[in-house]
Formats: structure tokens, sequence, C-alpha cells
């Protein structure tokens, strides 16, 4: 059974003297020492009452423990949040038409059915980033896991659009906070290289959640009554919640917010938990801890971190508006003869009531094209360890942009699949390298709130490109299709102001490693050979004390 760390706030019996630059030995007064009063026996004389031991940053322990069994169960772990987040994204595209069928629903209500679990999911990632930063990742991440599988239940039991409409933007608000927390957990547990790794492979385990799904709807959509066929999708959807329901309760707190919140006891066990599942033996020393005040989400936009959130803001508006639009968008264009593959995909089933429903042949085609995203994942993840975070982002989002002045360009051939489906798959890897890049720019005090609010502008763009796909599109799809190159060459244009490369560097812990100059200070160990002049000229000259270990 997991351990809790947090149900024994230990505090370490020393004063920590904490500085970005020098490692200080510090004292802790040995308990079983005699009191000061008492002069000890002769023979005891000759030792000392003061033991000295090292003093360790979380980034070096982990440095020690390595990359292991430890960090495996992790990227299970929060690929199982993934793959349920993913798969509630999915199963909403897959059945809101029978939805509108069993309850009559007009163009305008299935959109805001669409966008209003995006928009609990928006909700959730802003106010749960920002309480897993005052109390915890863990504590937190279990109550949304208990939320979740409440509210689906209610969901599933739904006898109302509007009963169906709160309980799943409710789901949205869990599964949006969950999805947050999990991202920064599984960078606060890797090392310094193993970063991108983590968080890729825990993403192309979440997007088998969306393969799930599918695969269940080629079985369950089409040979089921419409009545009951939707209710039993969203049981399986439910499935994989119940695993992390069983999970979360094995997992440990993260040691980075127990550190800089003086549980340096609690993360030492933490670490020697890690450290002896992989086999591995701790040296002698001590966490290095502070008491850092909580980050607010002003914080966010303030300097040194203003130029940095709002390109992130824009790229993930832009990213999911697009990813989660086209998921709609594609079935319609393939439906409704906008390309010369649609007779292979006509939506030909007619419920007895008259509405039409997707076809086996579309429930398939959802699924190659989730199957199409795990190489755009792996593709994203390889792309941020080799040419670096900067220039995977510059790159995918400027390429995404032209293949889609392409399709506009295109349009009524076979080359608007082939340019729907890469648009699809660059949506994916921009994600990747989104989701790898952002949480290490920011320190662990006001890592998750910021990644929340981050994430929050995310699932805005796919409430957006959800509604405006699903509601416009009946009236002129061209709308839809300019909204999407006009959000992707914003993106574009903003990723051109990126500065800040992180590949390399250990992640930011404490308010010390960032200085005030506008200019973000990561407590550097190695020299980076690949910096530009651009980063030289804006970083250097303004912070030259902080940053003549890269240049030596």
């Amino acid at each position: 059974m997991g351990w809790w760390p947090f149900r024994k706030k230990g505090r370490e019996n020393s004063v920590l003297v904490r500085s970005p630059e020098i490692r200080e030995e510090v004292v802790v007064e040995d308990a079983a020492a005699p009191s000061s009063n008492t002069p000890p026996p002769p023979d005891e004389q000759k030792d000392n009452t003061i033991t000295s031991f090292p003093e360790y940053e979380i980034s070096e322990w982990l440095e020690i423990i390595g990359y292991g069994r430890y960090q495996k169960y992790v990227t299970v772990f929060v690929g199982i949040v993934s793959f349920a987040d993913i798969a509630e994204l999915a199963v909403t595209a897959v059945i809101i038409k029978a939805l509108g069928c069993e309850w009559g629903l007009s163009s305008l209500e299935k959109g805001i059915l669409a966008g209003m679990i995006m928009l609990g999911e928006a909700a959730g990632s802003l106010v749960c980033g920002k309480l897993s930063d005052m109390y915890g990742r863990w504590k937190i991440m279990i109550i949304m896991v208990y939320v979740i599988v409440v509210s689906s239940i209610i969901a599933i039991c739904s006898v109302s659009f509007y009963m169906y409409l709160v309980s799943r933007t409710i789901t949205g608000f869990a599964i949006g906070g969950a999805y947050i927390i999990a991202t920064c957990y599984i960078h606060e547990f890797s090392q310094m290289d193993k970063r991108a790794l983590g968080l890729t492979t825990s993403y192309c385990i979440g997007e088998t959640g969306a393969i799930y799904t599918c695969v269940c709807a080629v079985f369950i959509m089409v040979y089921l009554p419409n009545q009951i066929a939707w209710r039993v999708e969203l049981v399986a959807v439910l499935l994989p919640a119940l695993l992390l329901f069983v999970l979360v309760h094995f997992a440990d707190e993260s040691p980075r917010y127990l550190a800089i919140t003086s549980q340096g006891q609690a993360a030492r066990r933490v670490l020697e938990r890690m450290a002896r599942i992989n086999g591995v033996e701790l040296p002698e020393g001590v966490v290095k801890m502070s008491v850092e005040k909580r980050g607010e989400y002003v914080d966010v936009f303030k300097a040194p971190y203003t130029r940095m959130s709002i390109i992130f803001s824009i790229v993930n508006f832009a990213v999911m508006y697009v990813l989660n639009g086209l998921f709609y968008f594609i079935p319609d264009v393939m439906t409704y003869g906008y390309c010369s593959l649609s007779t292979l995909f006509q939506a030909t089933y007619t419920s007895p009531t008259g509405c039409v429903l997707y076809t086996q042949a579309q429930y398939i085609f959802f699924l190659v094209l989730h199957t199409l995203s795990i190489p755009a994942i792996i593709l994203g993840g390889v792309s941020t360890e080799t040419i670096g975070r900067v220039w995977s982002l510059i790159s995918s989002n400027w390429v995404s942009f032209f293949i889609t002045l392409s399709l506009i360009l295109c349009l009524y051939s076979v080359v608007t699949l082939i340019d729907l489906v890469m648009v699809l798959m660059m949506m994916y890897l921009d994600v990747t390298v989104i989701w790898v890049f952002a949480p290490e720019v920011y320190p662990t005090y006001m890592r998750t709130t910021t990644t929340g609010v981050l994430n929050a502008f995310n699932r805005l763009g796919a409430a957006w490109g959800c509604f405006i796909t699903e509601y416009v599109d009946d009236y002129d799809y061209m709308i839809t299709l300019y909204s999407y190159m006009g959000v992707l060459a914003v993106s574009a244009l903003s990723t051109l102001f990126t500065r800040h490369e992180t590949r390399g560097e250990y992640l930011i812990d404490l308010r010390d490693d960032v200085t005030i100059a506008g200019c973000i200070y990561p407590h550097q160990r190695h020299t980076q050979n690949y910096r530009a002049f651009y980063s030289f000229y804006v970083l250097y000259l303004k912070c030259p004390e902080k940053y003549e270990v890269f240049f030596d």
C-alpha cells in the first residue's frame, strides 16, 4: 500500500541556510546526546555532540536516484490520468449525434454541450492548480478522482439534457484539475534529461483512451439501440476512471512540494522510497528546504514570466481550438461531400425518429485519426530533446499554419482529407511540445497554479472550437476553416518571441533561483553549447553575474 508522507508533517531539527550558488553544511542536534547542562562522561568527552550532514536540492537527489522502476510507475499513473481525460474528450464527439437524437437537440444546444465540458475543464484547471500549490498535489488529486467517478455515474443515469449537461460539466471540472496536477507531477519526479520521455510516454498512454473510446463505439453505438447505446458507451469510458480511483491511493506526494513547504523529513522519506524501488542507496544528507509564498494568479503574467506566459496562452488556445474542432469538422467534411472520398463514409444510417447518426465506417475513421496521433506525439517528444523546446514550438506552429493554408486552397479534392489529417497530427505534436516546455519554465511554488492558468486557455480554445465547428459549420463550413487559419497565424507569430530554452536545465524550486532583472535563472549545472546569440544578448547582458557559468 502506498505511503502518505503528509500524514506526519515532520520538520527537520535544523536551521537551513539557503543559497542558490553555495551548498553549506547543515547542523543537526543529536537527540540522543546528553543535555547541554550535564557534562558528558569522561570516555565520551572526545566525541562531538554535533553531527553535520550535506544539504542537497531535490534535483540533486533525483539525479542520484536515477531513472528506474519508480519513474515508470509514475509514468503509467499519469498516463492513466491522461487516458481518462482524453477518453472524456473523445466520447463527447462520439455520442453527440445520439444525444441530439435522444433529446431532439438543436445545433446551438449541441454546441453548448460540446463547449460546457471544456469550460468545466478550464475552471478545474484554474481552481485545482492553485489548490495543489497550497495544499499538495496528492490531496487535490484524490478529491478530483472521487468527483470524476460520482459525476460520471450521474451522467450515465441522466434523464434530461440539463441533468446531463450539469453532470458532464462537473466531470470536466474534476478531469481538468486532475490532468493539470498529473502533468506537473511527472515533471517533479523525473530527472533533468528524462522529463520529455516521461511526459511523452504518458501522453501516448493517454491517447489510447481515445482509441479505446472509438473501439467501444464501433460495437456499442452501432449494434445497440440508440436509447441505451450512449449510456453503455459512458460506462465503458468510466472504467479507466475506476482504475484511477484505485491507483491514486498508492501515490506519493511530490518531494518538490514537500521541500518548499519545509517538510524535509517527509520529502526524505519519499526519496528513500524512490531509491528503494529503483535499487539505489541514498547517501547521508538532508533536503534543502524553504517556506515559499504560494504563487498567485497575477504572478503568472508578472516579470520575469510575462512574455512566456502570453506565448503559452496564445498557443494553447489556438492548438486546442483547431484540434477539438477538427474532430467535429472532419466527419461533416466526409459526410456532406466536400471530399472525393466522402462516398465511403456517408452517414446513411437513420434512426426510427429520423435522426442521422454516425455509421460504423465513420467510427472506424475516428479510430484511425486517433491512432495517427501516436507517431505525432512521439515525434514531438523526440524533437524537444533534439532541436530543443523553442525550435520545436516555432517550427510546429508554422508548419501547422501553412498546412491549413493549403487546405483552403485545395478544397474539394483528396488533398483535403490528407491536409486535415496532417493538421490534426501537427496539433498533437504542438500539444506535446507545450506540455513538455511550459511546466519547466516556472518554479515549484507556482508551477501548478501557472500550468492551470495555461490549461484554462487550452480548454477555452477547445470549448470555443467545438462550439464554432458544431454550430457555425451547419451554415457555412468555410467560416470554420478561416477561423482555424486565423488562430494558427496568431499562434505562429507569437512563437517568434519565444526566448527561454529549458532543455538540459534543472527545474526551478526556490524563489531565490529567479532573478528580478527580467530574465529567468534556473539553477544551472551544465554549459549549454546550443544557446543562440539572441539568448546571449537578452539574458547574459541583463544578468551577467547569473549567466557567466553558461559561457565558460
